[in-house]
């Protein structure tokens, strides 16, 4: 692919990301039309009456960037390639989404998925494996049972989570009584070992260190959620905490396979 031809995929990207369904139809058969020996200015005239006139610039774009970069291609091939790309991206649209999270006051205009109900839904989702992190864990009564649910059914599960020892006491036993008794007999649990953590000078001399501070949820490598929010009673309903739910994609198996990499190189142990 030479780089003039590549400035004119690039603008069919973008129209096609820009433009709806129905709008990339009508531009792909307007330009169908056109006759193989079309100048540049009947290619320009051809999308004079696309409307809403909004959306026009995007379609001028791909226009200008035919002329200027492949204007030897003939309008049919302009025209299927525009109708390929949009046939792909509608198929990546389909394979994934994206959904905010939230907990917190919630104005009328706004309605975002409640944290805690996300994050139930992910472990819902799990049939063969379910991968938790958090830095904070207590209460989560709901989440404790859902857990336990997803034990019942066979689900694989593994948590990460921060420990009081090896974070030399910056989250209290809470977090281990939290797994109890049930969890954490079925459970594969990890910690990030104090001699793994990369160790800086304070003010006084004294060591300063890193913490677990990342909090998601993987249910089979297809659904994630990601959130600021700690699998506590207050960062699922009464705090402010914003996140993201995937469905699909590549992001959930992203995520586990960075894990498991960590593992892999000895920075994660089995406790």
């Amino acid at each position: 692919m030479s780089g003039r031809t590549r400035s004119l995929y690039v603008a069919i990207g973008e129209a096609v990301r820009t433009l709806d369904d129905a709008l990339v139809e009508g531009l792909a058969y307007l330009i169908d039309a056109l006759p193989p020996g079309a100048t540049p200015a009947a290619r320009v005239a051809a999308i004079a009456h696309i409307a809403p006139a909004s959306t026009r610039s995007a379609a001028k774009a791909m226009i200008d960037a035919w002329n200027e970069h492949a204007s030897d291609l003939p309008p049919a091939a302009v025209a299927v390639a525009l109708r390929a790309a949009n046939a792909v991206d509608a198929y990546h649209r389909m394979r994934h989404s994206f959904e905010l999270v939230w907990t917190g006051p919630t104005p009328s205009i706004t309605q975002l998925r409640r944290t805690d109900q996300a994050l139930l839904e992910v472990v819902a989702a799990a049939r063969e494996h379910l991968l938790l992190v958090s830095f904070a864990v207590h209460g989560a009564g709901a989440l404790q049972a859902a857990l336990l649910g997803a034990q019942a059914r066979g689900v694989k599960i593994r948590l990460l989570l921060e420990s009081p020892d090896e974070s030399r006491g910056r989250v209290d036993a809470a977090s281990i009584a939290w797994l109890e008794p049930h969890v954490a007999a079925g459970a594969e649990r990890y910690v990030w070992p104090y001699e793994m953590r990369e160790k800086v000078a304070g003010a006084r001399g004294e060591p300063r260190f890193g913490v677990l501070h990342a909090k998601c949820a993987v249910a089979d490598q297809g659904v994630l959620f990601l959130s600021s929010a700690n699998l506590t009673d207050h960062a699922l309903e009464l705090n402010m905490e914003l996140g993201i739910m995937v469905h699909g994609g590549p992001l959930p198996a992203q995520v586990v396979g960075h894990f498991d990499a960590l593992i892999e190189a000895g920075l994660l142990v089995r406790s």
